[in-house]
């Protein structure tokens, strides 16, 4: 018998305006939800069923701010990994699912594993 996959999605940046209906939707889908984001973010956090990681920001921010998401990712992914999490999908916090089939995606993830 194939162990049973758990599968966590890591959504990377700053809360922003739809943030949390992002959150709300994705929540439904996923063993783990993490919340990756930034120290300066905590007051914006809004409430819902998911795990939140703070990271200070980088020391240098890198091409186009590509070491913020390397830093929020990584954070993320080890939390994921310390939840259990077999699959992990990346989201982003701006990302609005719409018309997503996400069990397609982890059908997909999970197919090719």
């Amino acid at each position: 018998m194939e162990p049973v996959p758990h599968i966590a999605c890591v959504v990377q940046g700053n809360i922003r305006r739809g943030t949390e209906e992002v959150l709300a939707f994705l929540a439904d889908h996923f063993d783990t939800l993490i919340l990756s984001t930034w120290q300066a973010d905590e007051p914006n956090v809004p409430n819902g069923d998911f795990q939140t990681v703070l990271s200070p920001p980088p020391e240098h921010g890198g091409y186009t701010n590509r070491n913020y998401q390397r830093l929020s990712v990584a954070r993320g992914i080890e939390r994921a990994v310390e939840a259990g999490a077999t699959h992990i999908l990346k989201w982003r916090t701006d990302m609005l699912p719409t018309k997503l089939d996400v069990s397609h995606l982890i059908g997909l993830c999970l197919l090719y594993t």
